[in-house]
Parts: C-alpha cells; sequence; structure tokens
C-alpha cells in the first residue's frame, strides 16, 4: 500500500487564528536620509538637433532600512535594522541627435549612459558584513564594509602555492576552502541605450536597444539543469571517466611537512553526476552557478500609422492610430552565460533580489497590435 503525506494548511480545520512574522520589528528604527550633491551641463546645437545633457552625482544614504538575517533560534528569521551608511557616485550622460529632418521624413536618435559606483562605508555597530539574501544553497549577497553594496560570496576551492586545484585523494572531488570566494558584485560596471524613431508621412517606426555590461548573478537553473543532465557542461569529457585538469593531491607526513603529488584519482561513471551536484562537489561547483550579468537587447520595436483624418472623422474622433509592437523580441549573451535572461528574478523587489533567480520562469516575449483613438 502506498504511503501519502497529508497536508495541513491555516486556518486549520477552518478556524481562524492569527501567526507571527518572520521579520523582528524594530522600535528603535530611525528614518533614512539621503543627501546629495550634483553637477551637470546641457549643450545644444544646430537649431536644437544635437543636444546633450551630461551629469556628475554624489550622493551619501545613512541609515538605509532593510531585513538582516538572524539566527533562527531567536524565533525570526531577520530584523528590520538602519543599514549603515552608502555612497552612490557616478555620471549621467543624454544625447538626442537628428541627423535628418526634411519635409515628409524625420530620423530622431537618443542615446543615453550611467555609471555607478557605490562602496559601503558603515555597517551597524559591531558587524563587518551583512547577509542580505541567503536563499541560494551556500551562495550569499552580502555588504562588507569598504566593497561595493552587493557582493557575492560562496564556496570556493583550495589550491596549492602553485596554483594547482587540492582534490580528495579518495574521491578526486576539489577540497573546499577554510572561506568563501569572492565572485564579484551585482552592480553593473555601466548601461546605456540607444533609440531610434523614423518618421515618414503618416507612419513612425521606432526600435530600441538597451545594453548592460558587468555584474554577476546566481542561477538556480543552472544548477537544475545540472542536477538533471541538461546543462552543456555535463557533457564534459563525453560523460567518461575523468581526472580533473591542474589538480593535487596535499600529503602531510609523520613530521608535518606538507608537499603536492600529482592527483590520480579518477573520477568514475558512477560518479560522474556527482561532479555536477553542491551536495557532493561543494568546492568546485559554484563557479558554474554565478554567472556574467551582461546582456544586450532590442527592447522594443513599433510600427505605427496614423489614420488620415478623413476616417477619423468618421466616429468623430480626431485621430487614430493603429501600431504594431514587439517587446524583448532579441537578446544577447556572453558565453559564460548560455543559460538564462540575467533580468530574471524571484527574490523580490529590493536589493536582496539582486542575488539573482531560483528557478524562474524565462523573460515573456510580447507581440501585440493596438488602436489609439483621440476624441
Amino acid at each position: 500500500m502506498p504511503i501519502t503525506f497529508g497536508q495541513l494548511s491555516f486556518p486549520f480545520n477552518g478556524v481562524p487564528g492569527y501567526t507571527l512574522q518572520n521579520t523582528l520589528g524594530n522600535q528603535r528604527l530611525q528614518p533614512e536620509i539621503s543627501t546629495e550633491s550634483e553637477i551637470g551641463a546641457e549643450f545644444k546645437f544646430l537649431d536644437d538637433r544635437i543636444s546633450v545633457d551630461i551629469a556628475y552625482y554624489n550622493k551619501l544614504s545613512e541609515g538605509q532600512i532593510i531585513n538582516v538575517p538572524i539566527t533562527p533560534s531567536t524565533g525570526s528569521s531577520s530584523v528590520t535594522l538602519n543599514f549603515g551608511k552608502i555612497r552612490n557616485r557616478g555620471i549621467e550622460l543624454s544625447t538626442q541627435i537628428t541627423p535628418v529632418r526634411i519635409k515628409n521624413f524625420t530620423w530622431d536618435i537618443s542615446y543615453n549612459y550611467t555609471r555607478n559606483r557605490n562602496s559601503v562605508l558603515e555597517l551597524p555597530s559591531g558587524l563587518d558584513k551583512v547577509t542580505l539574501n541567503q536563499n541560494a544553497y551556500d551562495a550569499k549577497l552580502e555588504a562588507r564594509l569598504n566593497q561595493p553594496l552587493g557582493v557575492i560570496y560562496a564556496p570556493v576551492s583550495r589550491y596549492d602555492p602553485q596554483g594547482r586545484v587540492i582534490v580528495d585523494a579518495n574521491t578526486g572531488f576539489p577540497v573546499a576552502a577554510a572561506e568563501d570566494g569572492y565572485f564579484g558584485t551585482s552592480q553593473r560596471d555601466f548601461t546605456m541605450g540607444l533609440s531610434n524613431n523614423i518618421t515618414y508621412k503618416n507612419f513612425r517606426l521606432g526600435f530600441s536597444f538597451d545594453y548592460r555590461q558587468g555584474g554577476v548573478f546566481y542561477s538556480s537553473t543552472s544548477e537544475l539543469l545540472m542536477f538533471t543532465g541538461n546543462h552543456y557542461l555535463t557533457t564534459y569529457n563525453n560523460r567518461k571517466p575523468f581526472v580533473i585538469p591542474n589538480s593535487v593531491n596535499e600529503v602531510t607526513d609523520n613530521t608535518g611537512k606538507v608537499t603536492y603529488e600529482e592527483n590520480s584519482t579518477v573520477i568514475d561513471e558512477s560518479h560522474y553526476d556527482d561532479y555536477w551536484y553542491a551536495n557532493s562537489n561543494r568546492a568546485g561547483i559554484y563557479q558554474y552557478r554565478i554567472l556574467d550579468k551582461t546582456f544586450l537587447k532590442l527592447r522594443d520595436v513599433t510600427l505605427s500609422y496614423n489614420l488620415p483624418a478623413t476616417i477619423a472623422r468618421k466616429i468623430t474622433a480626431e485621430r487614430a492610430t493603429i501600431t504594431v509592437f514587439g517587446r524583448n523580441l532579441w537578446t544577447w549573451l556572453p558565453v559564460d552565460n548560455q543559460i538564462i535572461d540575467p533580468e530574471t528574478s524571484n527574490f523580490g523587489r529590493d536589493i536582496a533580489s539582486e542575488l539573482g533567480e531560483f528557478r524562474v520562469g524565462p523573460m515573456p516575449r510580447s507581440i501585440g497590435i493596438s488602436l489609439r483613438v483621440g476624441f
């Protein structure tokens, strides 16, 4: 007889009640204070056919309000605190160009560029780091002093003085270092966008590109594909037995002297799957789960047609426009990430979402048609 599992739901048996939140409140919470200085300039040339707007800013935020994880033995999983002090510095550039402006035809180009650098200057008293999100196995999104807000740390392998991977002679898997390793920041190096609008008589064509460079994110989709064997990396060596390249065994003799010998332990077919699973290969697997955040997108394309006024007046309207549109039609990803769109995340909308994604669906692509009527 098969064993079945029951399911408990709340309210239990139709009886209402109360539950406590997992987040502990804070009666000493203070308001967040931000001070910002900015300097900029705007230039226009050739009868406004070329315009440039550039600005530099320096923003200092104190007492940002976030939920900080605490030990579950307190009865809560997090507490709301005033975070500390964060500095953001950056530049913003916006340019508009009209290369063609003649009768019945206009071509407008817009370009924008943003670069932001932030740093954690202070943390809550007594802390040198704060975990912002740890819902990705052993990967953590953290705030650390004098580092960007939102750095990702995870287990890494140990290496000998010559830079060779130290592996366990019994299993052939890498040995984990005592401390987690730095994989990068969730912050972008820079972002930029390019949009075009072309108008010819009653027709208008518009399309825009969005490019975001740098940053890393945790992908549980990559982890799941490795677990099921559907990830392209799991075809390594045609799924035949192999020895980890450039690996050594650490050997300690009776006097305590440590030496390193070339590793010859084979990861055989019965343990091949384990190599791609964190429970078995905790030290060596996160480099394949924490991916490059860079992408280039054809963000949207629109083609519009303004109906002649004689047609619009037949429905007592001043104007009517038919538009065919598409969004997220094409995405380019770097070689380091052939798995999933970095914009997908199901970790919420606050700073915790910067950790990445946990087995989320792909970014939707939409195509449609619309009719706008003005009276």
